[in-house]
């Protein structure tokens, strides 16, 4: 793109040139036609003088002596000068002999002066001039007198000019061709400094001001440039400080947040709505590339027709939100809010399952123990033994003095108020302690308990009464469903953690069942556990004595394979001590 000085300079020089080249034109060929009428003025004066004194030869029959001075003449005036009879023959010439001329009656000069004209002119293919008269040598006769001068003295003379008119064009374009330089760079350096100083404006640099002195349009223009550059900056400022609470109040929305334009693309939106989504790719993308429910597609349409505010709750991506949109009018836009309530919901769905748990728990040992003591008022006075009866009710007994007491144990766990007792504790000793606790279980099963702990294991920092908790209720589990082989406990470091691990060779666990294992009353076959006594609280509260440490819970199992819990918790002293 050519800069605004260079179009100013070639405008200019092409206006230069243009006159300049038709003032040369016009001088020259005016200065032409003056010389060609110069000639012809000079010719027709040769043409008087020396028809004169043809008339005189020809009284005195000198013909002779008329070619004589014809040459003489032609000589002095650089003239060709020819005589011509009526008939169109060539009398006398000054530069050729008459008997090597045609006949001229022909001539475009001679034809109109035989029929009877007294002058003519003739050019001859630009190269000779001629002025022809009819000289009366009789009354009855006459001849054509033609005085021609060749036209190459003009051409000459004309070349002459036109390479002084030249040379004076050249002086004038170089002169203009200065001049312009000059004024454009006069016009343009201010402009120039108005272009550099609103393309620093563009990228935000409203400090920058342009000076130009004058009282003329530009400088004019530059102060006002000043003055929009300092409401500018005030206008930015405003606007940015209005952009910041704004990005700051949409980002701090825990809610997802978008804005869609007409198509249905995002124009606005949030880190929360990126993290639904997750991706950060979501500005100019259809909504529903990312959000595909057609209940969600169908909330859209209702606000656009309804123009009104509408709430629906719509699941995807396997989480639950309450999606408030509202139609904004003056932009023709939809705002959309998205609720995360997944957390609610389950919350929900643990207090119904827990209800439902807690009576259906509690109901079948009470029924039980309602139904005995209902057969034993019957049967106390016909001397039945009572005794099976009087076992039963203790069994069931315990199994609600079980459920309420994990009830209360996992209360107290869950709450956030929760504290545990930490203090360095022996591995070793905690898990003679659980060899005690269940070797009469183990004998009576068959099957071993075996223990192993990583060498030269240090003291940990633990609760020991709560870890005791966790590991009594995983090797209680063990024992219940494992019919043959093993149940293994071992401890070792790995990386600042502690890791315990349960294992045994029984049912195993399927694991589909996984993801639900560690939840209040969840159990994979609820008729074997309420045969061997299971609350199906037990992973519940070990899950989360294990988070009171700050520490994780897996587990590795699969059908007919046997279980593996593993439990890591983390050590500070492990760090210190790898480091020393």
């Amino acid at each position: 793109m050519k800069s605004l000085s260079w179009k100013i300079f070639f405008g200019f020089l092409l206006v230069i040139f243009t006159f300049t080249g038709l003032i040369m034109f016009f001088s020259y060929k005016t200065i032409k036609q003056y010389y060609v009428a110069i000639a012809i003025k000079n010719l027709q004066t040769y043409n008087d003088i020396i028809s004169s004194n043809i008339i005189e030869f020809y009284d005195k029959n000198q013909l002779n002596e008329l070619r004589a001075f014809l040459i003489d003449i032609g000589s002095k005036t650089q003239t060709r000068i020819t005589i011509i009879d009526s008939k169109g023959n060539v009398v006398s010439d000054s530069d050729i002999n008459p008997q090597l001329i045609d006949n001229l009656s022909s001539k475009i000069d001679v034809e109109p002066l035989i029929s009877g004209s007294e002058i003519s002119y003739y050019y001859l293919d630009q190269s000779i001039l001629h002025v022809s008269s009819r000289v009366n040598i009789s009354p009855d006769d006459f001849i054509i007198l033609r005085v021609g001068i060749f036209f190459s003295e003009i051409i000459n003379i004309s070349k002459i000019l036109r390479s002084e008119i030249l040379l004076i064009a050249i002086f004038i374009i170089i002169f203009a061709i200065v001049f312009v330089l000059s004024f454009s760079y006069k016009v343009i350096k201010p402009i120039s400094e108005l272009t550099r100083a609103s393309r620093k404006v563009a990228l935000g640099d409203f400090d920058n001001k342009v000076f130009i002195p004058g009282n003329d349009e530009i400088s004019h223009l530059a102060r006002n440039f000043n003055q929009m550059t300092e409401k500018l900056k005030d206008y930015f400022v405003l606007a940015e400080s209005q952009q910041d609470q704004y990005l700051t109040l949409i980002s701090s929305l825990q809610a997802g947040l978008i804005v869609l334009d007409k198509q249905g693309k995002i124009v606005i939106h949030n880190k929360s709505f990126e993290n639904i989504c997750k991706t950060n790719i979501v500005k100019g993308r259809f909504v529903w590339e990312l959000i595909p429910p057609i209940e969600f597609g169908d909330l859209i349409k209702a606000v656009v027709k309804k123009k009104k505010h509408i709430t629906k709750e719509i699941e995807f991506h396997n989480l639950i939100f309450i999606c408030s949109a509202n139609y904004i009018e003056s932009k023709s836009e939809v705002v959309v809010l998205f609720h995360d309530i997944t957390s609610i919901k389950k919350l929900e769905n643990v207090k119904r399952d827990f209800v439902v748990n807690v009576t259906h728990e509690l109901r079948t040992p009470l029924t039980a123990i309602k139904g005995f003591i209902e057969t034993l008022e019957d049967d106390i006075g016909s001397g039945q033994d009572i005794t099976p009866y009087i076992e039963i009710i203790k069994r069931h007994t315990e199994r609600l003095i079980s459920i309420v007491q994990d009830l209360l144990t996992l209360s107290e766990v869950e709450q956030k108020t929760s504290h545990i007792q930490l203090s360095k504790a022996n591995i070793s000793t905690l898990f003679d302690s659980m060899i005690r606790v269940f070797e009469q279980k183990i004998n009576t099963k068959g099957i071993k308990l075996i223990t192993e702990i990583e060498e030269g294991l240090p003291e940990v920092i633990i609760d020991p009464f709560r870890i005791e908790q966790v590991l009594i209720n995983l090797i209680d589990n063990a024992i219940k469903y494992t019919d043959s082989g093993y149940v293994k406990i071992t401890a070792c470091r790995n990386d600042g953690f502690l890791v315990l691990k349960v294992e045994d060779t029984g049912l195993g666990i399927p694991k589909e069942h996984h993801n639900r294992l560690f939840e209040r009353f969840y159990t994979v076959d609820r008729s074997r556990s309420r045969k061997v006594g299971g609350t199906g609280l037990g992973l519940s509260i070990v899950k989360h004595i294990i988070l009171l440490h700050e520490g994780d819970i897996s587990i590795e199992s699969d059908a007919g394979r046997g279980t593996k819990f593993i439990i890591q918790i983390p050590q500070k002293e492990f760090v210190i001590k790898g480091k020393l």
